[in-house]
């Protein structure tokens, strides 16, 4: 374990997201609502702009990635 700490991103199962979804979570936490509650391909950016903010990515530690079964290398 690095000691690195990335705080949780929600995905809510939800028409409209609310701030107060989020009221009583660690500190850096994000979410978004979407109908179905799953992750979709505009939202997946949302959380990889989260994802990048809160990790320390170089050539020399690079980062793998896995998130509902799928699996991505940044680099």
């Amino acid at each position: 374990m690095s000691g690195n700490y990335n705080p949780p991103f929600f995905v809510f199962p939800r028409k409209n997201y609310r701030d107060y979804f989020i009221a009583r979570v660690p500190d850096g936490s994000a979410g978004f609502a979407n109908k179905s509650g799953w992750m979709r391909g505009d939202n997946f950016v949302l959380y990889m702009e989260h994802f990048i903010k809160h990790i320390r990515l170089t050539e020399e530690n690079p980062v793998f990635i896995l998130l509902d079964n799928y699996s991505h290398i940044i680099k």
